[in-house]
């Protein structure tokens, strides 16, 4: 019998949010694009609406990654960290909101690292670290 651990739901949360805000940046672009009138200028902007989704996303991502990480306290631990304490015990229950609340923890790191480069690294740091703690006082309360 195979076992799920956190790493593993933390895996899958790093890559369904990257292509989920990807779709999300794409579909977006488009409904954009679809404005303008029909021809040339909008072949060309479903064409960079799907390379703005494909590729600012990822980097989008590496920068929470990299911005959000410390020396203690990877990004990646903070997620295994965060989905461990969310398991449920079983497996097809766990899937129904662990990715939702993995892509809402996202989201507030990409906050804190949008105001973290003005403020500093530090601080996107802190504020990461305050996060995972969250999480593991409201598991243990």
């Amino acid at each position: 019998m195979t076992y799920v651990t956190g790493k593993t739901y933390a895996f899958l949360a790093v890559l369904i949010i990257v292509l989920f805000s990807a779709f999300l940046l794409m579909v977006l672009s488009m409904a954009i694009v679809f404005r303008l009138p029909s021809g040339n200028t909008r072949d060309l902007g479903m064409v960079s609406a799907i390379l703005l989704g494909f590729v600012i996303s990822p980097v989008l991502f590496v920068v929470v990654w990299k911005r959000s990480g410390s020396p203690s306290l990877s990004f990646f631990e903070g997620l295994d960290a965060i989905s461990s304490r969310l398991m449920s015990g079983c497996f097809p229950l766990t899937v129904i909101y662990i990715f939702p609340i993995l892509m809402v923890v996202y989201l507030i790191a990409l906050f804190h690292t949008g105001v973290g480069l003005v403020k500093g690294k530090t601080y996107t740091q802190e504020r990461w670290a305050g996060l995972v703690d969250w999480f593991e006082k409201r598991r243990r309360g």
